[in-house]
């Protein structure tokens, strides 16, 4: 009897020799946020703003919905 148990236990122990313990890291994803746009720009090129000319070179105000006109025609 005491060898069938000897036996037993060395399979058992065997078997837990082939199984491994896998740790499974757990990767942390640093927290962006995001920038809120500026509300100063600087144009690309001469530009007609409220009626007035502007320089290439100068910074000028926009709204969201100017910034994103401004944008659509590469001015900004």
């Amino acid at each position: 009897m005491a060898k069938k148990q000897n036996k037993k236990e060395q399979q058992y122990s065997d078997s837990n020799k082939e199984v491994e313990e896998v740790k499974v890291a757990e990767t942390v994803k640093p927290i962006v946020k995001k920038k809120l746009p500026t509300k100063d720009y600087t144009l690309k090129v001469k530009v007609k703003v409220s009626g007035v000319l502007k320089k290439k070179g100068e910074k000028i105000s926009l709204t969201e919905q100017g910034y994103r006109f401004f944008r659509s025609k590469n001015y900004v």
